[in-house]
């Protein structure tokens, strides 16, 4: 339980807190809370975990780096393979739940702040879902939490109950949630097989980093094309 009011829960009440400090979404706003989730979460595994010494970096297998570009492959596989069915899968859900892709809003304002393409917020999203959040929510949700489970429960166990955990971190919208839960139950099952967090973090980076270059991509058509939003 420390560990879920100790990461998550704050970083809940640090988000209201700035949500009350902005008084509009803007870039820095955004990045903000990309810059909390690194250090709510992220902090939380060196905090809770490593500094009372329940856990340590190598036994999360996230340092020492023994670099192997075989993980980048299969990274890559991965993300080709299980991409699109997130997708489809978390569009099912919705409309079978009778919902629709206005539910998508929330996460879309977040990314494109404002609708206006500018390099520099494209840069700082980028930076922000493709490299600071997939690391601390990988430390955080796998290496924290998902290793927690290990001693009092079977793999499949803790892989469900690390994914649900995942997704509902992500319920912002029924589609992202159930996206969320199926890249948390691949990650934990590689996770659980490789002993090593970056082929889990490497998957969340390029998973993210695909969605934001092309949100931008569209969004930069758009305005330099004076297309309708």
């Amino acid at each position: 339980m420390i560990y879920l009011l100790g990461g998550f829960g704050l970083y809940m009440v640090v988000s209201l807190l700035l949500a009350l400090a902005f008084h509009s979404l803007t870039i820095w706003a955004s990045f903000a809370l990309y810059l909390a989730n690194g250090l709510c979460l992220g902090g939380s595994v060196y905090v809770l975990g490593v500094l009372r010494r329940k856990t340590d970096w190598q036994s999360m297998g996230f340092l020492p780096v023994n670099w192997h570009w075989s993980w980048v492959l299969i990274a890559v596989i991965l993300v080709a393979v299980f991409l699109p069915l997130r997708g489809l899968l978390g569009l099912l859900v919705e409309k079978l739940l009778g919902g629709s892709l206005a539910s998508l809003q929330t996460r879309s304002d977040l990314i494109l702040v404002g609708n206006q393409f500018s390099v520099l917020n494209f840069m700082l999203t980028f930076l922000g879902v493709g490299v600071i959040a997939p690391i601390s929510e990988e430390l955080y949700f796998r290496g924290l939490l998902h290793r927690w489970f290990i001693g009092w429960t079977k793999p499949w166990q803790r892989t469900l109950a690390s994914s649900l955990l995942f997704g509902l971190a992500h319920f912002d919208s029924i589609p992202v949630a159930v996206s969320a839960f199926v890249m948390g139950a691949v990650n934990a099952v590689v996770y659980e097989r490789s002993k090593t967090l970056w082929i889990p973090i490497l998957t969340h980076m390029i998973t993210n980093m695909i969605g934001v270059v092309l949100l931008y991509l569209v969004l930069g058509l758009k305005t330099y094309l004076n297309l309708p939003m």
